[in-house]
């Protein structure tokens, strides 16, 4: 069948929230060694609002694709391996009281997750540099696709 292009954006996305997350646990363990509280409110704060929109992602584009007769299967198993998602882990830089806080864990299986979803849909270059998007209707990703597609 046909790849579903929703499918491709929902695992784009899903990519750009691990980013996204990363980055705020840089910024936390930053604000930690600083000090600053309020930082450091602020950035586990984002990280909690973040996190579940990661899997939100990967799960919407796992439907489309088992609808589209994709073999989901590593994905699945994947996904049930977050029981232990948020055991803090050594070293990683934060206080012991805020480090429970973090999904280290779920993170790591999120980015495994999204690597499944990415090997059954090989019509799309996952790692080429210039991939050509797939098209979208209409919106942001329309626009997006044209700035991307123009010369630098």
């Amino acid at each position: 069948m046909p790849l579903r292009a929703d499918a491709i954006s929902r695992i784009e996305m899903a990519d750009k929230l691990l980013d996204h997350y990363t980055g705020v646990i840089s910024r936390a363990r930053a604000a930690a060694r600083r000090r600053n509280n309020a930082e450091l409110d602020l950035q586990l704060a984002d990280a909690d609002r973040v996190y579940p929109l990661i899997w939100e992602a990967l799960d919407d584009a796992c439907r489309t694709l088992a609808a589209s007769g994709r073999d989901v299967s590593l994905y699945i198993r994947l996904r049930s391996d977050r029981a232990d998602e948020s055991a803090p882990v050594a070293g990683d830089g934060l206080p012991r009281r805020i480090s429970g806080r973090i999904r280290h864990r779920g993170a790591m299986v999120a980015e495994e997750a999204s690597e499944a979803l990415k090997r059954i849909t090989p019509e799309r270059d996952w790692h080429g540099l210039s991939a050509p998007l797939p098209e979208r209707q209409g919106g942001f990703f329309s626009f997006l696709a044209r700035v991307r597609s123009q010369p630098a």
